[in-house]
């Protein structure tokens, strides 16, 4: 894959038809990887295969009662146990709606390809999607809709959100991106924002009992989770150092610039869910929505340097720490997806 990057740089962010290609050629590796998964890659995927089962087996009258998952989901699994009755038909399914709305939010909206491919990677959003796959996919469709946030569509974009809901709850909480869009970056907003976290986060445990005590799908989220284990504390640290790292070249750059603001309102709220995360450990996997926004915001935010040399050495400071970050969180066996094996779902299809 790193060959392939090397191969494609300097004329994949020139022309259309070399990012197109060079997007195509780095889904079909990640793709095969996540779909033809053995069940004991990634933390969850036994519950989801289990699941699938369950659903495969049940009538469409009471295939929403046989589990705890959203409508969309659930459906999706029934109508994939009609391709076939191998369990990792939902895996080929999902991986491939998960990254294909990645690679379409890249192609729409990266200054730099290659460098977003290789965020995503190294951000261990990729991973992710093995662990929470319906809150992979609700991720790809919200980061779909991006474009139409700065375009002003809100009933689009108002779409996009209902669909990715249909898939994970949480998602109905980012209606708020396409009004953050035309938040002035001032010091009176960021205080007015950094208090209203502060009240977040003194009634954290009431919110989530509330949407507890409403919702089917989010009773994986433990109020009495309160510590910082399996490598917590790494996750505010990162979204720290993003914001200051963009702040930094906004502020250098003078720049003035309506996305680049958005961006960082986006990485504030990285950073203040994050911090949550430290209360709630479960609430974690909210700082997810925010980080898959980076993949896109980092190289725009670098493309504000305007010495050569500088934004070299910012590229590179962003692909080591990323690297750095990644390595870390893959030693310490995060999401479960080390040492890899393939199921044997191609055995299945031949013996067919």
């Amino acid at each position: 894959m790193f060959i392939v990057s090397f191969f494609f740089y300097g004329s994949v962010d020139k022309s259309k038809r070399a990012k197109i290609l060079y997007l195509v050629i780095m889904f079909i590796p990640l793709f095969i990887l996540s779909s033809l998964r053995s069940s004991d890659i990634g933390t969850d995927t036994k519950n989801y295969l289990s699941g699938f089962n369950s659903i495969k087996y049940a009538d469409f009258d009471n295939v929403y009662d046989v589990v705890r998952w959203e409508v969309g989901y659930v459906f999706l699994n029934k109508i994939s146990s009609y391709l076939s009755e191998h369990p990792n038909i939902i895996l080929i399914i999902t991986s491939f709606i998960a990254l294909l709305g990645v690679f379409y939010f890249i192609y729409k909206n990266s200054t730099n390809v290659i460098l977003s491919v290789y965020l995503y990677l190294t951000l261990y959003l990729y991973f992710f999607s093995f662990n929470g796959i319906r809150q992979a996919i609700a991720m790809s469709i919200i980061v779909m809709g991006l474009h139409f946030i700065i375009q002003r569509k809100l009933l689009k974009y108002l779409i996009m959100v209902i669909i990715a809901t249909l898939f994970h709850e949480t998602a109905i909480l980012f209606i708020m991106l396409y009004f953050i869009y035309n938040l002035k970056l001032t010091y009176k907003n960021v205080l007015i924002t950094l208090s209203s976290f502060f009240l977040i986060f003194l009634g954290i445990e009431y919110i989530i009992n509330y949407f507890l005590s409403i919702s089917r799908s989010l009773s994986y989220i433990d109020t009495t989770s309160l510590s910082l284990e399996r490598g917590g504390m790494l996750f505010p640290l990162i979204n720290i150092s993003i914001l200051f790292f963009v702040i930094y070249i906004k502020i250098s750059s003078k720049g003035n610039d309506k996305k680049l603001d958005f961006f960082i309102y986006i990485i504030l709220f990285g950073v203040l869910s994050s911090v949550l995360s430290l209360k709630i450990y479960k609430l974690l996997r909210l700082n997810y929505y925010f980080l898959i926004f980076y993949i896109v915001a980092i190289p725009y935010a670098v493309q504000f340097v305007s010495d050569k040399n500088r934004r070299l050495i910012f590229s590179y400071v962003v692909i080591s720490v990323s690297g750095l970050y990644f390595f870390s969180r893959l030693s310490n066996g995060w999401h479960g997806v080390m040492p890899y094996e393939f199921s044997d779902f191609i055995q299945y299809i031949m013996g067919r």
